[in-house]
Parts: C-alpha cells; structure tokens; sequence
C-alpha cells in the first residue's frame, strides 16, 4: 500500500510539473528525446524537442497535450531564447486525431524564420499543406476550433490579436488533442521555445460564440496546393454580383464561375455539393481546376465562398497560381 501509494504521488508530481496539460511525449521517430517543464510563478512552458519535420506524410516533435472534445481557444505567447537553429524550426499550438506521426492535425506554426502558418492534414498519411503569412513574426499566437474549421489569429508587438485570415476546414472526431509542442526540422539537433501566458478556453459545453465576418484574399499554388493570405478585410473586397455561370457538371459537382487557364489547358470552378441549386453565397465550395483534355480535377482548397470568390482573370499570367476570395465568420469573445 505504501509503495502504491508512493507512485501515486509521483504521478500527480509529474502531472503537476505540465501545468494544465495532461501529458507530454515524443511524436514519431525522434533521435533525441525532448523535454516539457512547466514555472507556476511565471506560468510559462519550456519545450525541447528535435525532429526532421512536420510536414508531408509524417511528423517528428514534442508535443505537450490534454484531451478535448469540443470547440477551443488555445493562446500562448511564444519565444525562441536560443538563436541559431534551422530557420524551420518550429514552435506549434496543435490539435492532433492520434499521437500517431501521421495523424491528423492543424496547427499554427511560428518558424524560426517568422514565417507563420496554418498547417494541416486532412486525412492519416496525407501530406501537410498550409496557409502561411510570410515573416509575421507574432509575439502572440492564436488556434482556434469553431465547428469542422481552425482559424489562426496573431498579436505583434502592440499586443493586439487580429485575425490573421488563415482558416481551414479539418474535422476531427472527439475525442482528440491540444497542446503545444516544438520541432527542430534537423533530426541531429534538439530545439527550444518558451510557450508563455498559455490560455486555453474549451466550448465543449456547447458554449457559442458570436462571430464577424472576414474576407480573405489569398493566393494558391496550382503544384502543391499551398495558399498564402495577401489581405484580410471586414467589409466584402469586392463586387459579389459575378455572373453565375455554371460549368459542364464533373462527377456530381455543381461547378460555377469557371475561369480559363492563360494558356486554355485547364478551367478554374468553384464546385458545390451536388444538388446546390444555382451557385449561392456563403457556401461551403472546392476550388478545383479541371483539364480540358481529360476532364480531370484536382483539389487546390476548400472554403466558404460563391459569388465574388474570384475576378474575371484570377490566374497569374504563368497559370501557376489562382488568386480568390474566402469569407470566414471567426468566433469573437
């Protein structure tokens, strides 16, 4: 009885040792092991963690995390004491389906370069693509879950969190993991963040937030898929009284304002769950392009668009980008 009771209380010691979280762990194949602690005076985390990446089909990290079931507010500010490092090095505020390396996920990711971005992967062994803000450099960081999407909010200097126009749609079922956790993208070397002011607010209740409406202008890679936000605004960008054409349907999709390539290989559509009826606002759409040769179609992002989601020459001149609109209607205390 004695010594049970002994590891009982080393187990709540080291419980209590990661502040609000339940647990910490090393996160795929990893060749040196990381490290969480936890200062109640300053109420700040310290994670080591090494790891190749977190990226394509796998990840390698530590990861510092608690159960949740439900919509979430997760915040910390965040800090790299030691210079030098790759400039990937990563410092992430995470939900993570498993604590498989393939799980998964959505995170915001602050790189040691100040590169920023909403990482996700959509289904187990898939690979990872992001929203990214080049050089944000936040002080303050921000992952939140309303529904099946993620929104990434930051704070500079001034303190100030804003929206930062990154949102993805990743649905999880509960229950799954939230934490935070640091890669060093060089699987020789070891990593460190301070991760500090850590919030977290669960809505798991049924709690509902209200929410404004944002429109993102972001531009999206045709090869790899990957956006970049270029603008965020309250008020819509732009006219959303585009002509509703519809598009030869692919599959069952119904696909609206098409946008041929510069070269007239490929269509650009906004494609809507079958039996949509004419191509609303506010809807959930895949931003596909489709080959004229085959009729093939490949997925480039999903979000909540329609009517004013793209110009009438969305296409970079090189037909390696397409530029469109994305609303988001982001959750507000």
């Amino acid at each position: 009885m004695l010594r049970h009771g002994l590891w009982c209380t080393c187990a709540l010691a080291i419980a209590a040792s990661i502040g609000a979280f339940e647990d910490h762990q090393d996160i795929g194949d990893v060749l040196h092991p990381g490290s969480a602690e936890y200062d109640a005076t300053s109420k700040s985390y310290t994670v080591t963690g090494s790891g190749e990446n977190m990226w394509f089909g796998k990840d390698e990290f530590q990861f510092v995390w608690k159960k949740v079931s439900g919509d979430f507010v997760l915040t910390a500010g965040i800090d790299f004491p030691d210079a030098g490092g790759n400039a990937h090095k990563k410092a992430v505020l995470m939900a993570r389906q498993t604590l498989d390396g393939d799980s998964v996920y959505a995170d915001v990711a602050v790189h040691g370069s100040g590169l920023t971005s909403l990482q996700a992967r959509e289904e187990a062994g898939a690979n990872t693509h992001e929203v990214g803000i080049d050089a944000a450099n936040p002080r303050i960081a921000r992952l939140e879950k309303h529904g099946d999407f993620f929104y990434m909010s930051l704070a500079g200097a001034d303190g100030e969190m804003k929206f930062s126009g990154a949102s993805m749609r990743i649905p999880m079922k509960a229950p799954f993991y939230v934490g935070i956790g640091v890669c060093s993208h060089d699987k020789d070397a070891i990593a460190k963040a301070v991760f500090s002011k850590v919030s977290f607010t669960d809505r798991a209740t049924g709690e509902t937030a209200e929410g404004r409406s944002y429109w993102t202008t972001e531009r999206v890679a045709v090869s790899s898929t990957d956006r970049r936000v270029l603008r965020v605004e309250s008020p819509p960008p732009r006219d959303s009284s585009n002509n509703s054409e519809v598009y030869p349907a692919s599959g069952e999709f119904v696909n609206c304002f098409p946008r041929p390539s510069p070269d007239g290989t490929q269509v650009a559509v906004l494609s809507y769950k079958p039996g949509t009826e004419g191509c609303p606002a506010g809807k959930e759409v895949l931003l596909r392009v489709i080959s004229k040769a085959d009729g093939k179609a490949k997925v480039l992002a999903r979000f909540v668009g329609g009517p004013g989601t793209f110009s009438s020459s969305p296409w970079s001149d090189d037909g390696k980008s397409i530029e469109f609109v994305s609303r988001q209607m982001v959750p507000e205390k």
